[in-house]
């Protein structure tokens, strides 16, 4: 018989890419009392390093999908994320925020051929969304950026988040110029309340 899985308290990384405003606040007086600059600055940089973190995740497919979604629901986590990379690879993306990028909306075809390129026969696929449901497709949906890191970037590397962001990591030098002081803090238990 197998050990259950031990339950931890999420990370202070996750806490702010899950959106705890007040571990925002206590790791931005935190680093500002550290690096001497001002806690406005400082929480401001964490929360674009945040949407920067989130809007990686997006944009590679780390979607959560409802279980009782009609459509995403007969499909593993994995499996879903697969039909979300082919569409994105394909020009249509998919941000929970803001909808389809660019008003750009696939049709019932792409949507055939990226469960296609996901190694799907159309035909074995049920509740196949038409054409005016697609819009809603992603309802319930939400950016699972946590797995994202867990897979991108497990220790929070400079170059690991570097790799991760891209080129949204560029407005962010002063971030970077800390990192020493600052990965600790995001791989840390949050402090108690």
């Amino acid at each position: 018989m197998g050990d259950a899985p031990v339950e931890r308290a999420p990370l202070v990384i996750e806490r702010l890419v899950g959106g705890d405003r007040s571990v925002l606040h206590g790791v931005a007086r935190q680093l500002a009392d550290e690096t001497g600059q001002e806690v406005t600055r400082v929480m401001l940089l964490l929360q674009e390093l945040v949407e920067g973190l989130v809007a990686s995740a997006a944009d590679e497919g780390y979607l959560d999908f409802d279980e009782g979604h009609p459509f995403w629901g007969q499909f593993t986590l994995e499996e879903a994320r697969v039909v979300v990379r082919a569409l994105a690879g394909m020009g249509f993306r998919y941000h929970a925020r803001d909808g389809w990028l660019g008003g750009r909306q696939p049709g019932p075809g792409e949507l055939a051929l990226a469960l296609a390129y996901g190694g799907y026969d159309v035909r074995g696929v049920r509740g196949m969304p038409s054409a005016s449901s697609i819009a809603r497709l992603f309802d319930g949906a939400r950016v699972a950026t946590e797995d994202h890191l867990a897979v991108r970037a497990p220790s929070m590397t400079l170059d690991q988040v570097l790799s991760m962001l891209g080129g949204r990591a560029d407005p962010l030098g002063e971030l970077w110029d800390s990192w020493g002081r600052i990965r600790p803090l995001l791989l840390a238990d949050p402090p108690s309340p």
